[in-house]
């Protein structure tokens, strides 16, 4: 019995959710906004390793939000670069026992502390899969730079010239074997980034499990719920005599149960939990609405049967998949009419949420929250 003790509470609770809830949705917007420019890092990756380039939007939709088709159409060139890409890293990963040795011997040996510094500054002017001819022209280049810089040294500080080609040569070899790191963890960066993508553009849709609005609208009934039933328990409560033959017509309570109870406070909660454990959200609005509850603005245009097309959307959501059912569409036994179909929906339709319908379920949801607060908090006529 989680009512935070009075209504004021509660109303204050399920505005904090509500904010929450709200915040929530617009953040998770934010991040799963696919931009161009993460298409265009991927594909200079790929490039790098000769594999196929993701297509590319046409300058004019800069800027824009991906349309379903351009969102596919990334999607299968995708799926078609994948296994390239996983067969390429399986392909550079079978180099990394090639892993250079450092010359302890030779020429170089006495000077190997300079070589991690020679290693950057091959990385830099190397290519990712550089020839022959390359690799001898950067060699040639490195040894007249040194040789220009060492004329401000020291006799002693200077590297001789073979065992400054001897250093060189092994800067190559773990240079290159870098650069193999390197590519291999961009490729596995790639990877990830396509999963990021088809998560994302599956946050998208609207009849997916995890689109954003759906989400945020199961949080904000799931808090709606537990909102109406913490304060009608404190109504009930307070008003327990009033209320006790509305919630419980016609049935009968044992001398024996009272006395099991201990006091009357206890026996008062019992039988309140029992009456609310019998019944759903919708069961309550009506009830609550039947008592004279005002549960949504009226004068506004508002009615209360949206509340419980509400909730019963939430239930096609969490119990199928939000796909209509014959509960959802349950008619009215004098004018066979649905109803709480609101939106002329079929049976088998998506009942999907969008940006207006998630505004107005905020808006209904927060007005019926104040207004049972005001209902049951202890300070009301």
């Amino acid at each position: 019995m989680a009512d935070n003790g009075n209504a004021w509470n509660i109303g204050r609770r399920f505005r904090d959710e509500l904010e929450y809830i709200e915040r929530y949705v617009r953040l998770l917007r934010v991040k799963s906004t696919l931009h161009d420019r993460q298409v265009q890092d991927l594909n200079a990756i790929l490039k790098r390793v000769q594999v196929d380039p993701l297509p590319i939007r046409h300058y004019d939709r800069a800027g824009k939000p991906y349309s379903a088709d351009e969102i596919a159409k990334l999607l299968g060139a995708i799926r078609l670069v994948d296994p390239e890409v996983y067969q390429t890293i399986l392909g550079h990963e079978q180099q990394f026992d090639d892993i250079p040795s450092f010359q302890m011997d030779g020429p170089a040996a006495e000077y190997m502390d300079r070589l991690p510094e020679w290693v950057d500054y091959l990385m830099e002017r190397l290519s990712d899969d550089p020839e022959d001819d390359e690799v001898e022209n950067v060699l040639r280049s490195a040894m007249d730079e040194s040789a220009t810089v060492d004329q401000e040294l020291d006799e002693e500080e200077r590297i001789p010239p073979e065992a400054l080609r001897a250093l060189l040569a092994s800067a190559v070899e773990h240079a290159m074997h870098a650069q193999i790191h390197q590519r291999v963890d961009a490729m596995v960066y790639v990877r990830q980034q396509f999963e990021e993508i088809e998560v994302l553009a599956r946050v998208a849709m609207p009849d997916a499990e995890i689109n954003i609005l759906r989400q945020g609208f199961v949080l904000l009934m799931t808090a709606f719920d537990a909102a109406i039933f913490d304060l009608t328990r404190i109504g009930f409560r307070r008003k327990f005599f009033d209320l006790i033959g509305a919630f419980g017509k016609g049935e009968r309570v044992t001398l024996e149960s009272i006395g099991e109870a201990g006091s009357f406070e206890a026996f008062r909660d019992q039988l309140i939990e029992e009456q609310l454990k019998k019944r759903y959200v919708k069961d309550l609005l009506s009830l609550l609405q039947a008592l004279g509850v005002q549960c949504v603005n009226e004068t506004a245009g508002d009615r209360p049967v949206q509340l419980v097309e509400l909730v019963l959307r939430r239930n096609l959501h969490v119990h199928n998949r939000g796909v209509v059912d014959e509960r959802y569409l349950e008619s009215d036994s004098m004018s066979g009419k649905p109803k709480y179909n609101l939106y002329n929906l079929k049976l088998g339709d998506a009942a999907t949420i969008d940006d207006s319908y998630f505004q107005t379920a905020i808006r209904l949801c927060g007005n019926c929250v104040e207004r049972v607060v005001g209902w049951s908090d202890e300070s009301a006529p």
